[in-house]
């Protein structure tokens, strides 16, 4: 296949021979996780090859033939070129519209899954605690029996959970642009980005309302 032919969207009967193929295999991931997974992916501090991340994505497949494995490779790289596209333009992000909690799920354990590739991601501590309204709704994260900042104990997650729904895609956005001077290859500090440093006792960046130290600090 040649380079440009990669860079094509897929056709509506592309995408569901995309689906089908990867509901096919049970070790990897969905259709609707493999979006998450790709905007992940595109968000990253670093810049991680199709040869890293597509094992991730299939699981241990056992591919029928050279052909069968060109088609689906293919396929997942024009898919992970318009989530990349996408991010760029800052249009929308890569889910159903009027998606249900179920595929929501889905989308975040995908992104969550592809974040915790990223040791730059994972040692930052605003990147990472930026992560955990995605960690939330993916049930990847737990906020019941979790201390608010006022030192109340959360009984009931389902307020947060709405919350981050609403603001999902702002904070996508947010940390695509959080990473986008070190995915350039610049070496800039949290508040060249525009964030402040966050404190031991401050309120968590995620939004959870806890301190930063009892909440993604740890």
């Amino acid at each position: 296949m040649r380079a440009n032919d990669l860079m094509s969207a897929l056709s509506t009967s592309e995408l569901l021979h995309l689906q089908n193929l990867l509901a096919a295999e049970p070790v990897g991931v969905n259709a609707i996780e493999a979006d998450g997974f790709f905007t992940a992916i595109a968000t990253a501090p670093k810049t991680h090859l199709p040869s890293a991340w597509i094992p991730q994505v299939i699981g241990e497949r056992v591919h029928k033939s050279v052909e069968d494995a060109e088609l689906l490779y293919g396929l997942l790289i024009r898919r992970y070129n318009e989530v990349v596209a996408l991010m760029h333009q800052g249009k929308e992000l890569a889910m159903p519209e009027s998606a249900s909690d179920d595929e929501i799920r889905d989308w975040c354990r995908g992104y969550i899954k592809a974040a915790a590739m990223d040791l730059d991601w994972l040692e930052d501590e605003y990147g990472w605690a930026s992560t955990l309204p995605i960690g939330v709704l993916a049930d990847e994260f737990d906020l019941k029996g979790e201390e608010r900042f006022d030192g109340s104990i959360i009984e009931d997650d389902s307020v947060h959970r709405e919350l981050f729904k609403e603001t999902l895609a702002d904070k996508v956005f947010d940390l695509f642009d959080y990473w986008s001077d070190t995915r350039r290859g610049a070496i800039a500090l949290p508040d060249v980005r525009g964030h402040a440093k966050v404190g031991r006792n401050d309120p968590c960046p995620c939004g959870s309302g806890r301190k930063f130290k009892r909440c993604c600090m740890k």
